[in-house]
This record gives C-alpha cells, sequence and structure tokens, in this order.
C-alpha cells in the first residue's frame, strides 16, 4: 500500500514540472556548438546539462517507431536529430563519448558508454552493443521506418564498403558504441551539438524525457522516456 501523502506530494511536482518551458522543436534560443575536430569539445561546458546532437548525415534506421520529424534547415544545411540526452557531470565528456568514440579501435567487449549506434562493429560482442541483425530474434532497429524480418532489408546505403562486408559475413552483428566524428565515413558531414548547462539535475530530465514526447524521439534513442 502506497502511502497518500507520498502520492499528494508527487502530484505538487507534476504539476509544478508541467509549468515549466522546455525548448520549443526549433530548439529556439538553445545554445549551440559545430564539433568537427576533436579541439570543438573545448567549447562545450564541463558542466552538467542537458543536450541534443543532429547531423546532416543520411542515417536509415531507427531504435524506436515515433522518431522526431522535426528538421532545422540553416543555410545549406538540413540537420535531423539523432540523440538526446542529460549528463550530471560533464555535457564535454558525454559529447566525446559519442562523437570521438575509440570503440572499433579498442575492440574491446566492455564497449565505450554511448547509445550513438551508427558504425558496425567489426567482431561478435557479448556486451551492450545493439544489433543490427540477428537470427536470435533480439530487438532489431527499424530501417525507414520499417521492421526488418531478413538481412536482405538491411538499407546498406550508408553504411561502408567494409562495414558491409562485415554485415554480409554473419548471422549476428552489432552496432559500435558512438562514432569517430574525424574518420573518413564521417568528416563530410555536420555534427551539432545544442545544449543547456548549470541546472537542477529534474530539469534536466524533465526536458530530456518532455521534449522526446512532444516532438517525437531522436531516431538513436531507444526509449521515449529516459535511456
Amino acid at each position: 500500500m502506497i502511502c497518500k501523502t507520498w502520492q499528494e506530494e508527487n502530484l505538487k511536482i507534476n504539476q509544478t514540472l508541467n509549468l515549466i518551458k522546455i525548448p520549443d522543436e526549433k530548439l529556439i534560443d538553445v545554445s549551440y556548438v559545430d564539433i568537427k575536430y576533436r579541439s570543438d569539445l573545448k567549447k562545450l561546458p564541463v558542466k552538467s546539462g542537458v543536450y541534443w546532437i543532429y547531423t546532416d548525415e543520411p542515417i536509415h534506421h531507427s531504435f524506436n517507431d515515433n522518431p522526431c520529424s522535426y528538421k532545422i534547415n540553416d543555410g545549406d544545411l538540413t540537420l535531423t536529430p539523432i540523440y538526446n540526452g542529460s549528463s550530471i557531470s560533464s555535457i564535454r565528456g558525454r559529447i566525446s563519448s559519442h562523437l570521438f568514440s575509440n570503440d572499433i579501435e579498442n575492440k574491446t567487449d566492455a564497449g565505450n558508454m554511448s547509445g550513438i549506434s551508427v558504425d558496425v562493429f567489426p567482431k561478435i560482442s557479448t556486451s551492450h552493443r545493439k544489433n543490427i541483425w540477428s537470427k536470435t530474434g533480439k530487438k532489431l532497429p527499424l530501417f525507414n521506418n520499417k521492421k526488418i524480418v531478413s538481412k536482405s532489408d538491411i538499407d546498406l546505403s550508408s553504411f561502408s564498403t567494409e562495414e558491409i562486408n562485415i554485415i554480409n559475413s554473419g548471422d549476428e552483428i552489432f552496432f559500435a558504441n558512438g562514432i569517430n566524428v574525424e574518420s573518413d565515413k564521417h568528416k563530410d558531414f555536420c555534427f551539432r551539438v545544442y545544449y543547456i548547462y548549470n541546472i537542477h539535475d529534474v530539469y534536466c530530465s524533465h526536458i530530456e524525457n518532455q521534449w522526446r514526447i512532444n516532438y517525437g524521439c531522436p531516431k538513436l534513442c531507444t526509449y521515449v522516456e529516459g535511456r
């Protein structure tokens, strides 16, 4: 049995959160930095906060069935949100993990702590990497918003020749955790990080989750709420 007192207190929090402003679908008035080189990380705060990652790189798969359809147009760039999250310690550290990952180079089973799943991991993994393809019935990504039932359903157009060879070679294929934007595959694309920092952890979490609910979930996020 749940004590009525705590439910009443919880109701107060929900009522307060409903009054709090969150960014709109275009992230108007939210600071941003374009990340092309590792040195660009210095432009991000070593503070807690919430962040969004946008790119013009074509990514044809998603990990949720309600991907955000709102894009940001900036001159010749059309940017799509691929991830949002929060950090209780350092936005810079989280973005480094996402966009300057050494997961593929290390090839260790422990894996980098990033939910950005775009590149192919070159070996079998028993860790927390997501599957591109599996015969064992594990949860698989959607390609062009459609469930895949065979390996031939995978849209290979955004993978390199080396990655396609790996995908075609086995029955259990994994994504690497995180990418390296300086690599040949990604270096010609824009990766833009929007961020809000130095705010309360509860506010961070509320923005992260409520933005997904309001405008759709960035395609590489697995859950509408939380991680």
